[in-house]
């Protein structure tokens, strides 16, 4: 698969996971962080090409509203940063576009 096709395939799955309802909220939270950490293997399969790393960063920051999103996603750009598969300026792009934004 190619990477477009791989991330519009990780799309349709946050949207699948999103229209899903859960008995516990533990549950939600485990098929929620399962489905974004895609995108974190996705990035650190495409990291020497800087933009493909930012659509897929686009994708997580698209799909980061509530609080739970923001922590998984914390922890997803903190592993890609720690794994040296992103750089700050790409960090700050994913800030710049995440759905939480607009409450600061």
């Amino acid at each position: 698969m190619n990477f477009l096709e791989e991330l519009n395939k990780i799309e349709r799955d946050i949207l699948a996971y999103y229209e899903k309802s859960f008995n516990e909220e533990v549950e939600e939270y485990q098929q929620n962080t399962l489905v974004k950490n895609k995108l974190k293997e996705l990035i650190m399969n495409v990291r020497e090409d800087p933009d493909k790393v930012k659509e897929a960063l686009l994708v997580l920051a698209k799909y980061t509203g509530c609080a739970e999103d923001q922590e998984i996603a914390e922890d997803i750009i903190e592993a890609l940063q720690k794994g040296n598969y992103i750089t700050n300026e790409q960090i700050d792009y994913f800030d710049e576009n995440a759905s939480t934004g607009r409450w600061f």
